[in-house]
């Protein structure tokens, strides 16, 4: 049974088609990709498989449970084994690192602040922010901006991780940092991993499969490497780049290993 299941997902505004007949599946452990460039619908779907917006009934499953036929407590349990980040990580600014981390369990939890700070430390260490427990956001770096906010998201040991478009305005080294961190983070905490992105070198990098999103729309999906041997212009344009290839490194840059030089 897939972990994430769209299956004919269609949303409009204002009689105006965001997406149209979206369809996908994302097994356990897989890392996910929605590649798609602006204004095409990635943060829409994002708010859809997060039922902030409920979608039609039978058009999103998550664990074989269907999202537009839960409510109440139902929704709430489904939504605790989701783990969510949002654009530009989402971080309260007035709430160091280890408040930002602490607050699903303190809201979500009845759990005694002496469980909850052993709790705070351990996700903290595993992400390398110990030394920045203290900080507030302003006084991160973009990197440990992310870092933060994964971290966050991860409170409450979820099986399921969706980030919202996480490598936007990050320069190369934090780029190779976030392939880094999301690799180690499905290994470590063996989960299943969707993001959300714009970024055609990220997502070939980093991507068990790639959902190719433009104007709505499902235009291809499939392993990196079928990707970048497609015949369709449009996939090949949106995977290096709005202006092509003259836009970004040749492919074999793309595949290059994990945190190795650009």
């Amino acid at each position: 049974m897939p972990v994430v299941s769209v299956d004919g997902l269609d949303v409009a505004y204002n009689d105006t088609a965001v997406l149209q007949d979206v369809r996908f599946a994302v097994g356990s452990r897989e890392i996910f990709v929605v590649l798609a460039p602006g204004a095409a619908g990635k943060s829409v779907l994002f708010r859809h498989l997060l039922a902030l917006e409920p979608p039609p009934p039978g058009a999103i499953r998550l664990f074989g449970q269907d999202l537009g036929a839960l409510s109440g407590r139902r929704l709430t349990e489904l939504r605790r084994r989701i783990g969510a980040v949002h654009q530009q990580g989402g971080l309260f600014s007035a709430l160091t690192v280890r408040e930002n981390v602490r607050l699903p369990m303190a809201e979500l939890t009845d759990l005694p602040p002496s469980t909850t700070d052993v709790m705070v430390d351990l996700k903290l260490m595993r992400l390398g922010l110990h030394a920045a427990a203290d900080r507030l956001p302003a006084e991160l770096s973009a990197a440990q901006v992310q870092r933060a906010a994964v971290a966050r998201a991860l409170a409450l040991d979820p099986d399921l991780l969706i980030c919202d478009d996480i490598v936007s305005g990050l320069d190369r080294q934090a780029l190779d940092e976030i392939k880094q961190l999301v690799r180690e983070v499905r290994d470590a905490f063996n989960l299943t991993v969707v993001l959300m992105m714009p970024h055609g070198e990220v997502a070939m990098a980093l991507a068990d499969r790639i959902a190719v999103l433009d104007a709505g729309r499902l235009i291809g999906c499939g392993a990196p490497d079928e990707l970048a041997a497609s015949g369709e212009p449009r996939i090949r344009q949106i995977l290096l780049g709005e202006q092509g290839e003259a836009a970004g490194p040749g492919l074999a840059g793309l595949f290059a290993p994990l945190g190795a030089p650009g």
